[in-house]
């Protein structure tokens, strides 16, 4: 099972940056990576909390704004 999980774990982190390219894969790397922060957290006792600070840039800022804030 830890052998399973490792290599999970390992796949995920080296295909991150397909999240850069393919839109749809973006909710489930952000997902996924903060699952992975907080199990970390939980398990080990690692505090990343700095990375949290990075989720703003994963938000499509022009979606919201014209979702939002723009007349139909």
């Amino acid at each position: 099972l830890c052998n399973f999980l490792a290599a999970g774990v390992m796949a995920m982190e080296l295909s991150y940056p397909l999240a850069l390219f393919k839109k749809n894969l973006k909710w489930f790397y952000l997902t996924a990576g903060v699952l992975f922060q907080i199990s970390v957290f939980i398990l080990m006792g690692i505090k990343f909390s700095i990375y949290f600070s990075l989720l703003p840039f994963w938000v499509d800022w022009d979606y919201l704004k014209r979702r939002f804030f723009e007349k139909a």
